[in-house]
């Protein structure tokens, strides 16, 4: 996934790839993608392209979820179709918490 929709156009690319240690840097691009109009979007992208990538192309926050949140987003809904739908539904019931469920 290259191109990142919306409030990522024209930002440094490095903001949404921090260090896994980096946990201030997980916390800033977090912040970000909770701004974003289409973070269901980014995200429900990123979990379609999970089982089709190599490990380094999984890399980065996405939707506003680290690869490790990501896959345990789609572990606690048992597969990816499942944690799509998951994804969808929350931006409707946590709109006003501005994050996803499953989502630190």
């Amino acid at each position: 996934m290259n191109k990142r929709p919306q409030r990522c156009f024209g930002s440094d690319p490095e903001l949404f790839f921090p260090h896994p240690a980096d946990r201030a840097g997980q916390a800033q691009a977090k912040a970000y993608c909770r701004e974003c109009s289409t973070r269901v979007e980014c995200l429900i992208l990123a979990l379609r392209n999970e089982g089709t990538r190599a490990a380094s192309g999984r890399a980065g926050i996405y939707g506003g979820m680290t690869e490790e949140e990501r896959a345990a987003f789609t572990r606690r809904y048992g597969r990816i179709a499942a944690a799509i739908e998951a994804a969808r539904q929350s931006a409707l019931v946590d709109e006003d918490e501005g994050a996803l469920v499953g989502a630190d």
